[in-house]
């Protein structure tokens, strides 16, 4: 059995208490609280928890990532280190020098657009020994810009808690509102404004305040809320008519396949804009409802679909066998140490 850290990028110690105590589901971490509850020979390391770098030097080592020596002497006892969550060029090196084999894990979003990014992330790539990530499609669309994908890109399925969630088996109580929960910044919160034009709908944002738009901060019909437990965004789910998760055009990840399997796990229906990447998830008017990303008038008509008493419930009951029976985070994290160890 391989010897394996996993670097986080921000301290993993308080969700990792949460797991512990059930505040939290299992799947936090993408997968290593499972496998270090699980006997495999796995511990971790991340960056430093501090606040707000000073200086001109503190702040060069915290964008090239250095890491504390600490973490140096670490790494050395370790067959296999997985930097989670993106693709570094100076820890790649590192461990390299250090003869350890060096896998990146869940980095794979953006594409980098300034050319010394690019070229920052080609070296690093040809580091790598593997690259794991959560989608066939995105494995292609980085292949086409870095060839090395095509030997040492493998895609596994994501997977969540869904037995951290009550069974919400009543459906017919929901208190009207819609909810559109995330953080990345590819969300597309402006069409949400055009959305609720129509007075008699409202919404609840789960969001940080920086990626809020002016309208939809003045708007009366939404509610913004973030910094939630998830027992306050399981009672979300519970009320909400539908989740909604819009994406802005050219979004060629996986964004939203976390809120979705929530919302999904609650039986609460799910409206989210297409991409490849989730169509491999995802059957249209089966599981979710695809729309067209940015497309107001795909929106409507996907809320349309949900109108109907008999679409919104075979769907619903679909997709919440689905992420049961398909989508469980013991299978990533299953599929995630094979692949590793492979």
């Amino acid at each position: 059995m391989k010897r394996i850290i996993f670097d986080f990028i921000r301290p993993p110690e308080t969700r990792l208490e949460q797991v512990d105590s059930g505040e939290a589901p299992k799947e936090s971490l993408v997968g290593y609280y499972y496998l270090s509850k699980a006997g495999y020979n796995v511990t971790h390391t991340s960056r430093p928890a501090d606040d707000q770098p000073t200086g001109r030097l503190h702040r060069l080592i915290r964008r090239l990532e250095i890491p504390p020596y600490s973490n140096l002497k670490k790494w050395q006892t370790a067959d296999t280190i997985v930097l989670v969550t993106r693709m570094p060029l100076l820890p790649a090196i590192l461990v390299k020098l250090m003869g350890n084999e060096l896998v990146f894990y869940d980095a794979m979003q953006t594409l980098p657009k300034h050319p010394l990014k690019k070229a920052m992330m080609k070296l690093a790539i040809r580091l790598a020994d593997k690259i794991i990530g959560f989608s066939e499609n995105q494995l292609r669309e980085w292949e086409t810009f870095y060839p090395p994908f095509r030997e040492k890109g493998c895609a596994i399925d994501y997977g969540i808690d869904s037995d951290f969630f009550s069974k919400n088996e009543v459906q017919g109580e929901r208190a009207g509102h819609y909810l559109s929960v995330g953080r990345d910044p590819n969300r597309d919160f402006s069409i949400l404004n055009d959305f609720l034009k129509n007075s008699s709908r409202k919404l609840v944002l789960v969001t940080q305040d920086y990626l809020v738009t002016p309208e939809l901060r003045e708007n009366p019909a939404v509610k913004i809320l973030d910094g939630l437990s998830y027992k306050e965004l399981e009672d979300l789910y519970h009320q909400s008519q539908a989740a909604i998760i819009p994406l802005k055009k050219g979004t060629s990840h996986l964004s939203g396949i976390r809120a979705s399997l929530e919302a999904m796990a609650n039986r609460t229906p799910v409206i989210i804009a297409r991409n490849r990447s989730l169509e491999e998830y995802f059957t249209d008017r089966k599981h979710v409802v695809f729309f067209e990303p940015e497309s107001l008038s795909s929106l409507e008509s996907a809320l349309q679909f949900l109108d109907e008493p008999e679409n919104r419930a075979r769907m619903v009951e679909a997709a919440y066998q689905l992420v049961r029976e398909k989508y469980n985070y013991s299978r990533m994290a299953e599929a995630l140490i094979r692949t590793i160890e492979g």
